[in-house]
């Protein structure tokens, strides 16, 4: 079991990634894909956001909230990583 928890952030990091490149490649208006890459980012670390928000008093409550905040900065930076990833590959094509 210890093998799957160690490799759950990187499947995490890499579905994020992927889903920013779709979202780029999407022939939706800005705002649309400003605000699904939004919801994709926040979902899973409101997970962990919520309970140590509502119960700070719980034991762990601060390790909840670390992780929360570390996954949605983690989470942000991989999708746009992959919207750069797909802007440049997509501006390298047109020459």
């Amino acid at each position: 079991m210890t093998a799957l928890t160690s490799i759950l952030p990187y499947i995490y990091m890499l579905a994020l990634v992927i889903a920013g490149w779709r979202l780029f490649v999407v022939r939706w208006s800005r705002a649309l894909k400003i605000a699904s890459g939004i919801v994709i980012v926040t979902v899973t670390p409101l997970l962990l956001l919520v309970p140590s928000l509502l119960h700070p008093e719980r034991p762990f409550a601060g390790l909840l909230l670390a992780t929360g905040i570390g996954m949605l900065v983690a989470g942000a930076g991989c999708l746009l990583g992959g919207m750069a990833g797909a802007w440049l590959r997509q501006r390298g094509r047109k020459t």
